[in-house]
């Protein structure tokens, strides 16, 4: 593996799961930090384990994208 790869956020598959999270926060407002806390922790079951595995599986495809973008901004 070249090592512009590990310089990459878009091989890091949790950023699509904080993606998810984000999107389903975005209309919420929270009183304090707790609120925020409990919310997430509703959702992060939500994710399923469908959706990880596809994100796990992309692992290779994202490499190359990487590699192919010289270490620059991909798809992912």
């Amino acid at each position: 593996m070249h090592r512009l790869a590990f310089l990459s956020l878009d091989l890091n598959i949790i950023e699509n799961v904080w993606g998810k999270m984000k999107y389903e926060l975005r209309t919420k407002v929270f009183e304090n930090v707790e609120d925020l806390c409990c919310i997430t922790q509703e959702l992060w079951p939500q994710i399923s384990r469908e959706s990880v595995e596809g994100l796990y599986n992309s692992i290779s495809k994202r490499v190359q994208a990487v590699l192919d973008q010289e270490g620059g901004n991909t798809k992912y």
